[in-house]
């Protein structure tokens, strides 16, 4: 397939339009299975004498999560692979951890054209974003 992806991300989700000769072709909707990071129990305002009482150590819930976060990348990656091009935004730094990601792929390194902040959006939304980007590039 070639033409042009749209990824709006963040660290649950990811909204992928595929669009062919400026035409929507399909929305792929990826959910992270990762667990979102939380505060441990414990640690300085704890009542326990010998502070937090959870069963896996931070650095290995770190590890898990990190984990699964390639995982979704991949998940992602796989989806826009035969892309010519495509824009990666959304309000946190999965989109720059995704271009990363895509970056250590050398037939898809080029393919970024643009990493950008944005705020949360609708569907509609994202590929209307997406038709106006690669339609003000050709």
């Amino acid at each position: 397939m070639s033409g042009y992806a749209g990824i709006w991300i963040d660290h649950r989700e990811a909204v992928i339009v595929l669009l062919q000769a400026d035409k929507e072709k399909s929305i792929v909707r990826i959910r992270s299975e990762a667990e979102g990071h939380y505060r441990l129990k414990g640690g300085a305002h704890s009542k326990s004498k010998i502070g937090s009482q959870d069963s896996m150590p931070e650095n290995r819930r770190e590890g898990r999560y990190k984990h699964h976060l390639q995982g979704y990348y991949k998940q992602i990656i796989d989806t826009v692979r035969d892309v010519e091009s495509m824009i990666i935004f959304g309000p946190g730094e999965a989109k720059h951890e995704l271009a990363k990601e895509i970056g250590r792929e050398k037939a898809l390194s080029g393919k970024i054209a643009a990493v950008e902040t944005v705020d949360k959006m609708t569907e509609p939304q994202v590929v209307a974003r997406v038709k106006k980007y690669f339609k003000s590039k050709e």
